[in-house]
C-alpha cells in the first residue's frame, strides 16, 4: 500500500473528479493508473544509429 499525503482541499477536488464518473475515489484512481500510455511515459525513440551502422 502506497499513502500519498494531500492538502485538504486537493484530496476533495481528487474525490470530486472520481464522484462526477461514479466512482470511489480509490476506484478512480486505479482506472486512472491502468491508462496506457501514461501521461510523460518515456517512449523508446530511434537510436541514434542503424545495428548496420554499428557493426
Amino acid at each position: 500500500m502506497l499513502v500519498i499525503e494531500l492538502p485538504d482541499d486537493q484530496a476533495a477536488a481528487l474525490k470530486a473528479k472520481a464522484a462526477a464518473q461514479g466512482l470511489t475515489l480509490e476506484a478512480w484512481l486505479q482506472k486512472l493508473a491502468s491508462v496506457e500510455p501514461l501521461a510523460g511515459q518515456v517512449r523508446p525513440g530511434k537510436g541514434r544509429y542503424s545495428p548496420s551502422e554499428l557493426i
